[in-house]
């Protein structure tokens, strides 16, 4: 696809796959619009993330239980007490087996720890590509109560775009669409309106 104009919205590690995506084909996307992410190596792993990589606990909670999901649906919220039962179950229902559940456990340890784990690096690269993206418009909306993303990502991300247009919503945690949901769309669709000459 010979897409151009592209605007990368995106979330949790989708922050650094899409601007990784944006720094190997800059001249196809023309905004950036991210929710609580980080897109450099990070400084501290929460203890909550370093136990799904215990090697026999972990996975026995991750792949074994569906810990990581399950916790997910109350631990990423601040504002809101719980998810709606029918969207819970669609954050579920792909990993309904211990097989497909698989994937989130090595998700979970492709997170890096040390500079000595394969995917440091590559947040390395990013990190350093973000200067170039300074010409874009972009759009920071973020849950000030995360405590996997927290604000001193944000304040990174910052002083890396000072064009950033930041949203802080300060009662929030970390998934910022279904914790503050109407927030979220007003603010994306007010910035895109605003910027679709980008």
């Amino acid at each position: 696809l010979d897409l151009k104009r592209i605007t990368l919205v995106a979330q949790d590690w989708g922050g650094a796959i899409g601007l990784w995506a944006v720094l190997q084909k800059i001249d196809h996307f023309n905004r950036i619009a991210l929710f609580n992410t980080g897109a450099f190596p990070p400084w501290f792993i929460p203890w909550r993330i370093r136990v799904c990589r215990w090697p026999v606990v972990g996975r026995l909670a991750v792949q074994g239980a569906n810990a990581f999901s399950r916790a997910a649906l109350k631990m990423t919220l601040s504002r809101s007490p719980h998810l709606d039962s029918q969207v819970a179950q669609a954050y579920l229902a792909p990993y309904c087996n211990m097989r497909q559940r698989g994937a989130v456990y090595q998700f979970v340890k492709d997170i890096p720890l040390s500079s000595r784990h394969p995917s440091w690096q590559t947040l390395v690269d990013i990190e350093a590509g973000l200067p170039k993206l300074t010409t874009l418009p972009v759009l920071l909306t973020w849950g000030m109560r995360d405590w996997c993303f927290t604000p001193a990502c944000l304040d990174k991300f910052c002083e890396i775009w000072p064009q950033a247009e930041v949203q802080r919503l300060v009662d929030v945690g970390h998934w910022v669409v279904e914790d503050a949901p109407a927030e979220a769309l007003s603010f994306l669709e007010d910035w895109l309106q605003r910027t679709a000459e980008a």
